[in-house]
């Protein structure tokens, strides 16, 4: 298990999912997450969760994921400026975090 700015991750659990760091970042008003998953994994739900520093639930945004490379426009314009933690949640397991900023 690893930690991620406070956010204990199992990679082990599905080594061939991987959520990359969101594009553009900085952002202001829409951004660009991938999601790489092998072709080995069952996937039941997967969602991105969008924390504050604080670990305050701000949005969760479902998202389907098959394999090869999966896209997801999230829409950052309800964001006030500042530091975000975007988690993946894969069948209820978190499996990878990457941080955004927003900048207004």
């Amino acid at each position: 298990m690893t930690t991620v700015t406070g956010i204990a991750i199992n990679p082990k659990v599905y080594n061939d999912i991987v959520l990359n760091a969101p594009k553009p970042n900085p952002a202001a008003d829409i951004t660009h997450f991938t999601v790489s998953m092998g072709t080995q994994t069952l996937v039941n739900n997967a969602y991105i969760l969008i924390t504050d520093m604080l670990g305050r639930t701000i949005d969760k945004r479902a998202i389907n994921l098959f394999p090869g490379v999966n896209e997801l426009d999230y829409n950052c314009s309800i964001l006030k400026t500042g530091n975000y933690l975007c988690t993946l949640l894969v069948n209820g397991v978190k499996t990878g975090a990457t941080q955004s900023l927003i900048v207004r």
